[in-house]
């Protein structure tokens, strides 16, 4: 056996510089970005749970995610691990009333409560941050907040806007015994609970990866089982942000993936061309994905869609030929197909 000196002296020094970039570039591939687990206390008083995924120097932008129906702040975990080292950001993502770690978890707080609290937690980081931009990346119930709370706000909540599969299926655009059985259910038995997972046994998950399927059914937090209530609730609170119209002066970029099962493809045609009914000219850009489920960041094709979105919070205006957004109207023609 050759001795290992022996070895390393026949390497050439570019072959050593060759191998510490590729060790230096391991560790940064292996690096996890730890998040703190803390409360965000807000104007009105209300106190809710927060995950911080800080950047290690000093950030340059402030990323806040809001989380989609039934799910919380752990969401956003693979999308904060990209963005935090790679655009030296601080990500914050919040759980909503009734929602994670809150208590009484399950029961439908009211959608404008949600919207409020939304615009004071985006205000409360502000202070905290004054001089820093603030990205807003919203998640299916998260993204329509996101849409609604720009929509009724006086000021700017935000620099930049990411709605990622958008909920706006409400009761108007369900099939008609879909929204008379969730009505007659709500009236007559609003607290029974129906099981999130029993879809799944009729195709309807939110994700194609089985993985992150198993972690929903054994994360606590994960709410599991719906009441009528909340459904009925959510439901109403989707065919608002149906009719609310862009609303956001910021660069916005909409995300949909055409195997969506959550809010299907039919769904989301009918909102698109609502928002060209509302506001044709309107500026956001879109990303439309064949293979996309709902969980755009949660399913086996995640890492393309979180490329996409770090590419476009790091430059929301360029573009590339192997990699453009859509128009409005681009993105009726992909989806409404």
């Amino acid at each position: 056996m050759r001795p290992l000196l022996h070895v390393v002296t026949k390497i050439s020094l570019p072959g050593l510089l060759a191998l510490a970039f590729c060790l230096v570039a391991l560790a940064q591939a292996q690096t996890v970005v730890p998040h703190e687990r803390s409360h965000i206390t807000l104007p009105s008083g209300q106190v809710l749970p927060l995950r911080t995924w800080a950047s290690p120097t000093p950030p340059k932008g402030i990323v806040i995610g809001v989380h989609g129906f039934n799910d919380y702040s752990a969401a956003f975990e693979p999308l904060a691990q990209k963005l935090v080292p790679s655009l030296q950001v601080t990500f914050y993502a919040y759980d909503h009333r009734s929602f994670g770690a809150n208590p009484g978890r399950g029961h439908w707080p009211g959608s404008q409560i949600l919207v409020q609290d939304l615009i004071e937690v985006v205000h409360s980081i502000k202070q905290m941050h004054p001089s820093l931009p603030i990205a807003l990346v919203g998640e299916s119930m998260g993204a329509a907040l996101v849409h609604m709370a720009i929509a009724q706000s006086s000021n700017a909540l935000a620099d930049q806007v990411v709605l990622q599969a958008p909920a706006v299926w409400g009761l108007r655009h369900m099939p008609w015994f879909m929204a008379a059985a969730l009505t007659q259910l709500n009236t007559f038995a609003p607290k029974l609970k129906l099981s999130n997972f029993g879809a799944q046994t009729l195709g309807i998950r939110p994700t194609n990866d089985k993985q992150v399927i198993q972690q929903l059914h054994s994360d606590d937090l994960f709410i599991k089982a719906t009441t009528v209530n909340s459904l009925h609730g959510v439901a109403q609170f989707m065919d608002k942000a149906f009719d609310t119209p862009f609303a956001s002066q910021a660069p916005t970029l909409v995300l949909y993936g055409l195997e969506d099962k959550i809010i299907p493809p039919y769904a989301m045609c009918r909102w698109l061309r609502r928002q060209q009914s509302l506001n044709p000219s309107q500026p956001a850009q879109f990303y439309i994905y064949p293979q996309g489920w709902h969980m755009l960041t949660r399913q086996t094709q995640a890492q393309q869609v979180i490329q996409d979105i770090h590419q476009w919070l790091q430059s929301p205006l360029s573009t590339s030929p192997e990699r453009s957004t859509h128009n409005l109207s681009q993105a009726v023609a992909s989806v409404c197909q």
